[in-house]
């Protein structure tokens, strides 16, 4: 898989990026087994040198608590699983969860006014999400030069 793709959305890994993107309902299966096949996961988990980037993709939320922050929550429990299972050496501040949507429609939730809602937890701490809206499209690449990976 070269991108994460979804509902419409898309996340896209340049070439020039050496890493493994997993589907979250395939690693759903793996980490937790057939029978949990209805636990929310999110839509792609990217594995890169030395980062993890846990990827929603919607084309519009409507209620972000309810939704998209489940899915982000359900990965975040299968990356600390995976971590944890493959002794993975990572530093919890390299682990960037993402939400890409085209409609942000949350009436309850302002993304510019209610930052601190927008989280997910993680190995027992708050993480914030980062939000791309707009266009559902985003690049890794815009990811690494924001937050200088």
């Amino acid at each position: 898989m070269d991108d994460c793709r979804d509902k419409g959305c898309k996340f896209i890994v340049d070439k020039n990026f050496k890493c493994v993107i997993l589907k979250g309902e395939k690693l759903r299966e793996i980490v937790f087994g057939k029978r949990h096949s209805r636990l929310k996961a999110c839509d792609c988990i990217i594995f890169t040198e030395d980062h993890i980037i846990v990827v929603e993709l919607e084309k519009k939320v409507e209620n972000f608590e309810e939704y998209a922050k489940a899915q982000l929550s359900k990965c975040a429990k299968m990356v600390e699983e995976i971590i944890e299972k493959c002794e993975i050496k990572i530093n919890d501040s390299k682990i960037y969860f993402v939400l890409v949507c085209k409609y942000w429609k949350d009436k309850k939730l302002c993304p510019s006014r209610d930052k601190h809602r927008l989280v997910v937890r993680f190995r027992g701490k708050d993480r914030n999400v980062i939000l791309k809206s707009g266009s559902c499209k985003a690049y890794l690449r815009e990811i690494v030069e924001k937050f200088k990976f």
